[in-house]
C-alpha cells in the first residue's frame, strides 16, 4: 500500500468515526428533548383523564418514527458542521490535503454517512411513519371514546361538540360500558332534534375514525321550537357522530395514509407524497451545505460555522414547510412540489462546497 493510499484509508476511518460519533450524540440529545416535550403533553392529558396512563408508552412509540425523520437530517447537518469545522480549526484538513485528499474524496467521505441516513429517513417517511401514524390516530380515537364514557356522570347534563349537543343519562353501566336512559338534544342542525333512547354506548368507527354515540330503541323528535309541526320517529338504532376537537387528527388525513394508497388526483395527497420524498433529499442537500460552509476562517473558533450552517438548514426546512401548507389548492402546483427549493439549495450547497476548496 502506497503512502497516499495509507493516508486516505486512515482519513476515511478517522473522518467517518468522528462524524458518526457527533451525529449519534446530537441525534440522541435532540430525540430525547423532542420525546420529552411530547411525553409531558401526553402526561398532562392522562392527568386530565383524556387518555389512559397505560397507553402513554404505546403513544410515544408510535410517534418515534415521525420524530426520527425530523431529527436525523438536522443531527447529520450538525455532525458535519462540528466535525469538519474542528478539522479545519486544528489544521488537520491541510495535512490530509497534502496527502492527496481532494474535493471529490471529501464529498465521498461525507456521503458515506449521509447516504445511509438519507435511506433511513426515506424508509421512515415512505413506509413506517404513515403506518405508525395510522395506528396512533386509531389509538387516540379509542382513548377519547373511553374518556368520554368515563366522564359521564349519571343524572347530570353534559355539553359536547362545542355546545351543539347536550346529553343526559339516567344510569351508567361501567362494566358493560353502556348508558341507560339517554336523552340527546342536537342544536347543531335546523330543525333541531331531541332523542330519547333506552340504551346507548360509545364506539370508534375503524373505517372513518369517527367517534359515535350509538343509541338503541328510542324516539327522535324533529322540529322548530315554538311551532307545532314536530315529527316523531321511532328507531331501533341511531348513530350520532361526535365532532372532533380543534386540531384533532382523524383517519383519512394524508399523513396517516400509506404511500401506495395515496390518491394522485388529490392535490393534498400529492403534496404529502412530495413531502415524504423531500425528507431524504433534505438530508443529502443539508449535509452538502454543511460541508460547504464548514471551512473555518483564520483565527476563528472551531465552532464558528455552526450558526451560519444551522441558519441555512433552518431556512431550507422552513421553506419546505411553507410550501407544504401552500400547494394543496392546485394539482399542477402540487406536482411541481418542492423541486424549486431543492434546486435552489442544491445550487447553494454546490457553490459553497466549491468555494471552500479555493485557496484562502
Amino acid at each position: 500500500m502506497s503512502f497516499e493510499q495509507l493516508v486516505m484509508t486512515t482519513g476515511f476511518r478517522y473522518f467517518g468515526r468522528e462524524m458518526a460519533a457527533t451525529f449519534v450524540a446530537v441525534f440522541v440529545l435532540l430525540l430525547v428533548i423532542s420525546l420529552g416535550s411530547r411525553f409531558t403533553v401526553y402526561l398532562q392529558q392522562a392527568a386530565a383523564g383524556k387518555i389512559a396512563a397505560e397507553a402513554l408508552g404505546v403513544m410515544i412509540a408510535l410517534r418515534l418514527p415521525e420524530f426520527v425523520e425530523i431529527v436525523a437530517p438536522f443531527a447529520l447537518t450538525l455532525g458535519v458542521l462540528v466535525t469538519w469545522g474542528r478539522i479545519h480549526a486544528d489544521r488537520e484538513h491541510a495535512v490530509f490535503v497534502s496527502g492527496g485528499m481532494g474535493p471529490e474524496r471529501a464529498l465521498a467521505w461525507v456521503a458515506g454517512l449521509a447516504v445511509p441516513v438519507a435511506l433511513l429517513v426515506g424508509s421512515l417517511t415512505l413506509v413506517l411513519t404513515p403506518m405508525a401514524r395510522h395506528q396512533f390516530v386509531r389509538l387516540v380515537s379509542e382513548q377519547r371514546v373511553v374518556s368520554e364514557f368515563d366522564a359521564i356522570i349519571p343524572g347530570s347534563f353534559r355539553v359536547f361538540s362545542g355546545g351543539d349537543r347536550v346529553t343526559f343519562v339516567e344510569e351508567v353501566d361501567r362494566e358493560g360500558k353502556e348508558l341507560i336512559g339517554v336523552l340527546l338534544i342536537d342544536l347543531a342542525k335546523s330543525p333541531e332534534s331531541l332523542v330519547s333512547a333506552e340504551r346507548g354506548h360509545y364506539l370508534s368507527d375503524d373505517a372513518s375514525g369517527d367517534r359515535l354515540l350509538v343509541l338503541d330503541s328510542g324516539v327522535q323528535h324533529v322540529g322548530v321550537p315554538g311551532q307545532g309541526d314536530w315529527r316523531r320517529v321511532r328507531f331501533e338504532r341511531l348513530s350520532q357522530r361526535i365532532e372532533p376537537e380543534a386540531g384533532e387528527e382523524r383517519k383519512g388525513e394524508p399523513r396517516s395514509i400509506a404511500t401506495r394508497s395515496l390518491d394522485l388526483d388529490d392535490p393534498e395527497q400529492i403534496v404529502e407524497l412530495q413531502w415524504r420524498i423531500s425528507m431524504p433529499i433534505l438530508t443529502l442537500i443539508g449535509a452538502l451545505c454543511a460541508l460547504g460552509v464548514s471551512r473555518i476562517p483564520p483565527r476563528a473558533g472551531r465552532f464558528g460555522r455552526i450558526v451560519p450552517g444551522t441558519l441555512i438548514f433552518l431556512v431550507y426546512g422552513l421553506a419546505l414547510v411553507f410550501l407544504r401548507d401552500s400547494l394543496s389548492g392546485s394539482t399542477a402546483l402540487a406536482w411541481l412540489g418542492f423541486s424549486p427549493v431543492h434546486i435552489a439549495f442544491g445550487i447553494l450547497g454546490t457553490a459553497l462546497f466549491l468555494r471552500s476548496w479555493r485557496p484562502a
